[in-house]
């Protein structure tokens, strides 16, 4: 009687791990992006495995929504200032009149506005040569006969030159109303935008840090993980931290070393999502000898 060993798979040396072959994609963006937080391992394995790309539309998703709620709120809190503070502020604005090159204003002069907080001076109008610089005044604004002085944060002073001006325009209370008004409108609009350009551009620096090192994890962890793979699997596991930041910033919560916290926690999430696409090591395959008569027993039978 003639032996026939079995069918024996292909030989693979200890350590070598067997990644399965690309299969239907399982979690869409938004399932995906409810389910990172909550360490699951067979959402990072379908990222890693089914994904494709760099997951460029999963991170721009996740920006667009944490931001805009973030967003809802700045709208609510300006819409309450234009329409309550502001009008406050600017009652004593007077009207101020550029005509070539010259500032003029019916109001007497020195004209000091002044914060009703501190009692410091903001405001400061004099076209009579009594007050030429913000070294002469606490002020953040000074309108001269022909320059307009600007106190800017960094302490530095900022000086235009409006003499050879050609422009003629008046501004009063009014106008400044209105002009706070416009800005209500498309301030939420503005910021949104440029919070997604400077986001995206800092998550995607950020993505490929973490990429590397989601590399270096799966080289510790002996994963075969390919580097698009690797940055997916980076984007998806920051989640956590971006959702967890916007419900800090929507309570007003401040947190001390909010940013180391962050990063380890981002660490986690990385181990845990390379160590989901770990894949045990088969062992060796011999050819064992079957005796006749002799039926193998199914594992579980």
């Amino acid at each position: 009687m003639s032996y026939t060993p079995p069918y024996q798979q292909p030989y693979l040396p200890p350590g070598y791990p067997m990644l399965p072959p690309k299969g239907q994609r399982e979690y869409s963006i938004f399932g995906a992006m409810i389910r990172a937080p909550f360490f699951n391992g067979k959402l990072y394995r379908d990222v890693a495995r089914n994904w494709s790309g760099i997951n460029f539309w999963y991170l721009f998703l996740l920006e667009l929504i944490t931001w805009g709620l973030l967003l809802i709120k700045f709208q609510i809190a300006f819409t309450a200032y234009v329409h309550n503070d502001f009008p406050k502020r600017v009652a004593n604005f007077p009207s101020i009149t550029l005509s070539n090159g010259q500032f003029s204003s019916p109001v007497p002069q020195p004209y000091i506005i002044t914060d009703s907080r501190s009692g410091k001076p903001v405001f400061v109008l004099d076209t009579t040569g009594k007050i030429n610089s913000l070294d002469d005044t606490e002020a953040v604004l000074l309108l001269t006969d022909h320059k307009a002085f600007i106190r800017q944060q960094s302490g530095m002073i900022r000086t235009i030159d409006l003499s050879k001006s050609k422009r003629n325009f008046t501004v009063d209370k009014s106008t400044l109303i209105g002009w706070a008004e416009k800005a209500r409108q498309w301030a939420a609009v503005v910021a949104l935008l440029l919070a997604l350009i400077l986001s995206m551009i800092c998550r995607l620096l950020l993505a490929l840090i973490y990429g590397l090192i989601n590399l270096m994890l799966a080289s510790m962890l002996n994963v075969k993980l390919p580097f698009d793979a690797a940055m997916r699997l980076a984007v998806v596991a920051f989640t956590p931290v971006i959702l967890l930041n916007t419900i800090l910033d929507l309570l007003g919560i401040d947190i001390q070393l909010w940013i180391l916290i962050a990063f380890l926690i981002d660490i986690v999430y990385l181990t845990m999502a390379v160590r989901a696409n770990a894949v045990p090591t088969p062992p060796p395959q011999g050819f064992p000898v079957t005796m006749p008569g002799y039926t193998p027993q199914q594992p579980g039978a």
